[in-house]
């Protein structure tokens, strides 16, 4: 499996509108011959700008657009925080592998999927061989963490000795005696 940056990127439609007002809209009580001549044309409500980015599980980039097209597609409904109801539209999805770092744990991950595959004894030795070199890359990894625990004591102590050495050099340095004529 590998994982996949979707970025979609869509419109929005909220149909055709027409204004539908009468005269009993306007305050006409003060006034005389009040005509309400109005005709409106209907608007078609479009918004562009729409985008969304997530990140999925796939085997490949295909299967990544099945799965974005499961969360926003071209024909969803949504509804704003007006109770408008919009309808998607022009989507369009920018997929990108991301790159994961190889990490013990994922590659032994990727070495049993591959012995899964594999039939009868031969999975079963491949099993057993990539659980070997996890365990033993593990104890090499603990092995060399102490050995740089142990370098970095070294290094404290030679500094203090470093220390030490400086001191006693100074000390012998004002300790020395001028000769007298």
């Amino acid at each position: 499996m590998h994982k996949y940056r979707v970025n979609a990127t869509f419109s929005l439609n909220g149909g055709e509108q027409e204004p539908e007002l009468s005269y009993h809209q306007f305050d006409s009580d003060s006034v005389e011959d009040f005509s309400d001549d109005s005709y409106f044309q209907s608007t078609s409500l479009e918004s562009s700008g729409g985008e969304v980015s997530f990140t999925v599980k796939a085997e490949d980039e295909y299967e990544a657009e099945e799965i974005a097209q499961g969360v926003v597609r071209d024909g969803d409904e949504i509804e704003d925080g007006n109770s408008w109801t919009w309808v998607v539209e022009d989507v369009n999805y920018d997929i990108e592998m991301l790159e994961e770092p190889m990490t013990l744990e994922r590659a032994l991950e990727i070495l049993t999927a591959l012995a899964d595959q594999a039939d009868g004894s031969e999975g079963d030795e491949a099993r057993e061989a990539a659980e070997f070199i996890a365990r033993h890359i593990a104890a090499q990894a603990q092995e060399l963490q102490k050995l740089r625990a142990e370098i970095s004591l070294m290094q404290a102590s030679i500094a203090e000795m470093s220390a030490k050495l400086a001191m006693l050099e100074a000390a012998a340095k004002n300790s020395e005696v001028e000769p007298t004529a």
